[in-house]
């Protein structure tokens, strides 16, 4: 978004017009990164939401260029956040069901550095790998500036790996956001099969 004003204009009120034009450009950057192709009817990037401080928190295939796998493949996904956070992330299987895959216990911490990568699994001991059935699955990751895990409902802690008493990644959205000074951002990812 452009701002045009004469040149008679305040400072004060070319500021505030910049500030409302970085937050409308934020808005639309979340909506661009959630575009439906009518070629593919598939989602082509990963959807970024902001709900606040405008960081960003981005999922993607860390070993592919493609946005569609075969049934089966094992794959690695790529974090990225713009400042320093606590990340955590859970997968939603064809079936519905969720169950947190980091932090998990191969890693003792949920920390990522501002404008740095995690890579999951990576050297991790668990692997990620596409339906069999060729039905498309969901990750989502929550960001925090400070650990928060202990302070989560047990619906959305449990134990690693294992199925979450909840019913979708929207509920654990839900459940997260319940204070809303403890989230930075989140994301969903969906693995496309084809």
């Amino acid at each position: 978004m452009v701002c045009i004003m004469p040149f008679f204009i305040s400072y004060p009120f070319v500021f505030i017009c910049f500030l409302y034009s970085a937050q409308f450009n934020n808005m639309l950057y979340s909506i661009e990164n959630f575009v439906y192709n009518d070629y593919n009817r598939e989602i082509i990037k990963s959807e970024i939401v902001n709900l606040s401080d405008g960081n960003f928190l981005r999922i993607q295939y860390a070993d592919k260029k493609g946005v569609f796998l075969v049934p089966g493949e094992a794959f690695n996904i790529k974090i990225t956040t713009q400042q320093n956070a606590y990340i955590y992330c859970y997968f939603e299987d064809q079936n519905g069901e969720v169950v947190r895959f980091f932090p998990n216990r191969f890693t003792d911490t949920a920390f990522i550095s501002a404008q740095s990568a995690i890579v999951l699994p990576g050297e991790e001991g668990f692997k990620l790998s596409a339906s069999m059935d060729g039905v498309s699955e969901r990750i989502a990751c929550f960001s925090a500036v400070r650990d928060i895990f202990r302070l989560l409902p047990e619906a959305v802690k449990g134990k690693d790996f294992e199925k979450l008493p909840v019913t979708s990644l929207e509920q654990v959205r839900d459940l997260f956001v319940r204070d809303k000074n403890m989230i930075i951002s989140d994301s969903f990812f969906n693995i496309r099969v084809f």
